[in-house]
């Protein structure tokens, strides 16, 4: 499905909840100084929302994720929604990382993401890492458990 020419995400937000819409930024702008960790190469970002300032009040003590960002193909014009959590990346942080998933996966967007969760894949979910600081060894059960949860992770900077 192509959105060429529309901002599809911007539209997908105001759509999925008024929260979400009131926090939209252009490009990577939600992201802050983060944004500087992400290289577009095969996409465009089209937009991007802290989801985590969306939800403060309406969630409240909720593990909750920090950012989605619209992407666009650069070549066939397909959308995708990502969604980045930034936090110090360490083998104490997995259950942290595990809670925040499991409420994006297993329950916000399930029950709340509309056409966000749609185009939205199965791999799309990642842990930005700030600072580079990235304590979870390759092939270690820590690095295992964040594959099992399909959470791309513990990276100091994200390539799309």
């Amino acid at each position: 499905m192509s959105k060429r020419g529309s901002n599809w995400f911007r539209n997908a937000l105001s759509k999925t909840n008024p929260s979400l819409h009131a926090h939209y930024r252009a490009g990577l702008k939600a992201l802050g100084a983060n944004s500087s960790s992400i290289t577009l190469r095969q996409f465009s970002a089209v937009g991007s929302v802290d989801v985590d300032a969306a939800f403060r009040e309406q969630y409240g003590n909720h593990s909750r994720w920090d950012f989605a960002v619209g992407l666009q193909d650069k070549k066939t014009g397909r959308p995708r929604v990502v969604w980045v959590e930034v936090h110090p990346a360490s083998s104490t942080s997995i259950s942290q990382m595990r809670e925040k998933l499991e409420w994006l996966k297993n329950t916000w967007l399930p029950q709340h993401g509309g056409v966000l969760q749609s185009i939205t894949s199965a791999n799309d979910y990642y842990w930005l890492a700030p600072g580079g600081a990235t304590n979870i060894r390759p092939g270690s059960h820590q690095a295992r458990a964040l594959a099992q949860m399909k959470l791309n992770g513990s990276s100091k900077t994200l390539v799309f």
